[in-house]
C-alpha cells in the first residue's frame, strides 16, 4: 500500500514538472507594447484591461474577451487568481455585456492566442511543488464544463 502511494505521488510530481505552456518573463511591463489583461473581480465583464498599445491604464477598464481566451483552457480557480495575460489580438469594437451596467458598452478584444506573464499565481492551490515558470497538465481543464 505504501509503495502504491509513493508511486502515485511520484507520478503526480513528475507530471507537475512537465511544461505545457511556458510563461513570458518581462522586465518592465510598462514598456512592453501589448494588450495585458487580468481577471476582474466585479459585476460586469470578467476581464480588466491593464494596458494596451496606447499605454498603461491607471483605473480599471473592464473589457470583453472573445476568441481564444485563457478561461476556455485553464481551470477556473487558476484564472481567478492574480495572473496577468498577454492577449494576442485587437480591440474590434464595443458591445453591452449581460452582467454590465445597462446601456453601457465595453471594448471587445478578439483574442487569437494568449500567454501568461511570470510569476504564475495559483491562488489557494495546495500544489506546493508547482512551478511559477510554466503551466502543467493540472492547470488546464480536462473536461468542458459550460458553453463558451
Amino acid at each position: 500500500m505504501l509503495y502504491s502511494v509513493l508511486c502515485l505521488g511520484t507520478l503526480f510530481f513528475i507530471l507537475e514538472q512537465i511544461p505545457i505552456k511556458r510563461v513570458v518573463v518581462i522586465d518592465d511591463i510598462n514598456n512592453f507594447p501589448a494588450i495585458v489583461c487580468r481577471r476582474a473581480h466585479s459585476t460586469g465583464p470578467p476581464w480588466a484591461l491593464m494596458q494596451d498599445k496606447e499605454g498603461v491604464y491607471s483605473r480599471t477598464k473592464l473589457v470583453i474577451l472573445e476568441g481564444k481566451t485563457p478561461e476556455e483552457l485553464i481551470d477556473t480557480f487558476f484564472v481567478d487568481a492574480i495572473n496577468y495575460f498577454i492577449i494576442k489580438g485587437e480591440i474590434t469594437g464595443e458591445k453591452e455585456h449581460e452582467y454590465g451596467e445597462p446601456g453601457k458598452k465595453y471594448d471587445v478584444i478578439y483574442s487569437e492566442d494568449w500567454d501568461i506573464i511570470y510569476p504564475i499565481d495559483r491562488g489557494n492551490s495546495l500544489r506546493l511543488f508547482a512551478s511559477k515558470k510554466h503551466l502543467s497538465i493540472f492547470d488546464f481543464r480536462w473536461f468542458k464544463t459550460h458553453n463558451m
